[in-house]
């Protein structure tokens, strides 16, 4: 996997361009509509594909260093839990990359069009939002954050999922030049494949690939980013067993702290940070374009509610992944246990108690964040419902708001 690692950042470098070039042409482009919201021109999404091409072609190219090691490992190809063909899987996890791609687009069309609609006629959604406001838990502080404002900070809050990846992934100055990307075949075996990076952990070569691909959307390596480190953990302590070698608790560990760290990625910056917070967002803009109207929905509220769907999607594959990551976490603990009764190796047992309560708050850290990326879904979803049932389409905590 090393050779990709490069090629990593460059996708990492893109995805920021990307999405600062499509929400500067969606603010340019945006136009006003009937219920005083506005909506992007549809011919926007072909200024997406050039970069959809060249992340298509990063991505397809690191696939080629990482694809064999994950088949030797894992035997197969899964769709859904259901075994298949390579080609079958490709495809499916392709369209999961453009998918992943889309939901950042949709994410920077809805903020542009939601800062251009405070000039529309009217002027609608922050006279709306302030009512919504005022009939919240907030309204009693007497607090008002302005809808423009709101949309472009859950907006840049969407560059995390990019940028803390970054950083958990770019080595420290001392080791810039040192890291070992490409090892050469016949080269010593005990080339030097770790490094620290700029936040002082120590990380693989492999570590930054699937960490840099969670960070950019490259489905086709996220997916292999919790199910390598899953089935290299089962085989190799199979492997173990049937040579009769005492079970290596250390090994096995190092497996569960890659998933841990890849899955904490994905559900706390890519998941709660983009994902949650967006959907709530254009839910709440959703409900407040179809106050008092009983129209049919217009173009814009249409692109809301494309993105509204896309958002709930990529939330419930994040939440799967976390729960595939506590079942790993549990199986491990679990066979350690069993198998040493509490008194582990004398030559890791420091080692190995530092890694397990390393483990056990990251655990708890994952839980903490799928119960708020849970939370946020939820709530969403009962304010998509309050569009149909509450007779001004608003919802808060309190109940439905009633617009004066």
């Amino acid at each position: 996997a090393g050779p990709a690692g490069p090629w990593m950042f460059y996708a990492a470098v893109l995805a920021v361009g990307v999405q600062t070039a499509i929400f500067v042409a969606a603010l340019n482009k945006a136009e006003c509509g009937d219920h005083g919201n506005a909506s992007y021109p549809m011919s926007l999404w072909l200024y997406l594909i050039p970069f959809a091409l060249v992340r298509g072609i990063i991505e397809v190219h690191c696939l080629g260093f990482t694809l064999i090691p994950f088949y030797q490992v894992v035997g197969k190809f899964n769709i859904f839990g259901v075994t298949t063909t390579f080609w079958p899987w490709f495809m499916y996890i392709m369209i999961f990359s453009l998918l992943n791609m889309s939901d950042l687009a949709t994410d920077c069309f809805f903020a542009a069009t939601t800062i251009t609609a405070d000039s529309c006629p009217g002027k609608k959604l922050n006279h709306v939002w302030r009512q919504v406001m005022q009939q919240s838990m907030f309204g009693a502080l007497d607090i008002h954050v302005d809808l423009r404002i709101l949309a472009a900070g859950v907006w840049l809050l969407t560059f995390a999922q990019v940028i803390f990846p970054v950083l958990e992934s770019v080595p420290k100055c001392q080791e810039l030049n040192t890291v070992k990307w490409v090892v050469v075949a016949g080269e010593n075996a005990n080339v030097e494949t770790h490094y620290t990076t700029v936040t002082g952990h120590r990380v693989t070569i492999g570590d930054t690939v699937y960490t840099m691909a969670e960070a950019v959307g490259m489905a086709s390596l996220t997916a292999q980013g919790i199910e390598y480190p899953d089935q290299k953990e089962i085989k190799t302590r199979e492997d173990e067993t049937s040579q009769g070698k005492q079970f290596s608790p250390t090994r096995s560990l190092s497996y569960v702290a890659a998933a841990a760290a890849r899955v904490e990625s994905r559900v706390a910056y890519a998941g709660f940070f983009e994902n949650a917070l967006q959907l709530n967002l254009q839910v709440t803009l959703l409900g407040i374009t179809r106050s008092g109207t009983d129209s049919p929905m217009t173009l814009a509220e249409g692109q809301v509610m494309a993105s509204i769907c896309i958002s709930t999607l990529m939330t419930l594959t994040k939440l799967k992944e976390a729960w595939t990551f506590l079942e790993i976490y549990r199986r491990v603990t679990g066979a350690i246990e069993v198998t040493f009764q509490g008194n582990l190796p004398a030559d890791c047992k420091e080692e190995c108690q530092g890694t397990l309560k390393a483990l056990a708050f990251t655990r708890l850290q994952i839980i903490l964040w799928s119960l708020a990326l849970c939370a946020g879904l939820g709530y969403a979803l009962v304010k998509l419902g309050a569009v149909v049932y509450c007779e001004d389409s608003l919802f808060n905590v309190t109940g439905c708001v009633e617009l004066a």
